[in-house]
């Protein structure tokens, strides 16, 4: 059996090389050719920003606040915001790393809200073109899950489960390439 562990540790600049070498195909994200999944704001002091902040927290670890309280800080100060924008109480919500994990923990917050109201088995209703990280949240969270085709515009072409009581969460979708409809 062959190992894919070499003998011997490589120098630095020989894997920046690589990593480079392997980026030549890469979508360019600077150049506005992603729609999507980078979110590039063209600020050449924010991005420098961002870069040192993520360099100074790159060990960290969110998960035990009582070791890093300036995550825990950090936040709390984006949770309050976003639920300021919302109108909702500012310690009502968490950070995630997005993506799946947010969907996945705002449908088990639904469930577990339309539970306490004596819901057994909640229903999510979505268009047909929502992230399909809904599928696999309702999956492993037991809720059923119904997807509502959409018309041209993305307008969800059926409105007879928005006031159902057994339904949490409502979700909206977007195009994207993945589930494009038209």
């Amino acid at each position: 059996m062959t190992s894919v562990f070499p003998d011997h540790g490589r120098a630095p600049r020989e894997l920046d090389d690589i990593v480079a070498e392997w980026q030549t195909g890469d979508i360019d994200w600077k150049g506005g050719r992603a729609f999507s999944l980078v979110y590039n704001s063209a600020d050449p002091v924010l991005e420098e920003l961002q870069h040192d902040v993520a360099g100074r927290f790159l060990h960290e670890n969110a998960l035990n606040p009582f070791v890093y309280p300036s995550l825990l800080r950090m936040e709390q100060e984006v949770v309050a915001v976003a639920a300021e924008l919302f109108g909702t109480d500012p310690q009502a919500g968490t950070m995630t790393s997005g993506g799946t994990e947010s969907i996945f923990l705002a449908l088990y917050t639904a469930r577990e809200e339309a539970r306490a109201r004596g819901v057994a088995r909640p229903r999510l209703v979505l268009a047909s073109t929502a992230h399909p990280a809904f599928t696999k949240a309702a999956h492993y969270l037991g809720v059923a899950e119904i997807r509502v085709p959409v018309g041209p515009t993305c307008e969800p072409m059926s409105r007879r489960w928005r006031s159902r009581s057994t339904t949490a969460p409502p979700s909206s979708s977007v195009r994207h390439r993945a589930t494009r409809t038209a």
